[in-house]
């Protein structure tokens, strides 16, 4: 069995500390996230800035003015949370390299979508996340199908 490392939604986004709970966090996304959030997770999806801006429809001008004020505004700050997200749940499953490419190209799940696209939407946001889910679902089955398999080969090796 491979043995991933956790990663967690305040290391992929590049926070100092995480909000406290739920209210919190919307609060933090409302208010946008710092910059370095934007940065933080383009590096965990293995992307520059450039190319993460543009795969999620931010224009040059754009990025370079969240750049220099610091902070991305609420809308953009949702997007990247969302994307910082599906990376975590699904880097369980896939490890940190997997979750990276399944989300930046396009996903057979999806009827080829990329899934960093869909997320700009409420809507392919969910669809990303479902997919993530039953991906997740099908692993753990499986987990527990090898488990009871070796279990059972264990004891059919005692008896013999």
């Amino acid at each position: 069995m491979t043995i991933v490392r956790a990663v967690t939604l305040q290391e992929t986004l590049g926070l100092k500390e995480a909000p406290s709970n739920g209210m919190a966090w919307h609060t933090l996304l409302q208010k946008g996230l710092p910059f370095r959030s934007f940065a933080s997770t383009a590096k965990a999806i293995g992307q520059t800035e450039n190319s993460f801006a543009n795969l999620i429809a931010i224009t040059p001008q754009t990025l370079a003015a969240r750049k220099k004020a610091r902070r991305l505004n609420a809308v953009e700050s949702d997007l990247v949370y969302a994307i910082a997200r599906a990376f975590v749940k699904l880097a369980g499953a896939r490890g940190m390299t997997g979750a990276a490419a399944w989300l930046t190209s396009p996903a057979l799940e999806l009827k080829q979508a990329i899934p960093v696209q869909l997320a700009r939407t409420r809507l392919g946001t969910e669809y990303v996340m479902g997919a993530i889910e039953r991906e997740r679902t099908a692993l753990i089955a499986k987990q527990k199908h090898q488990s009871n398999t070796k279990g059972t080969q264990d004891k059919d090796e005692e008896e013999y």
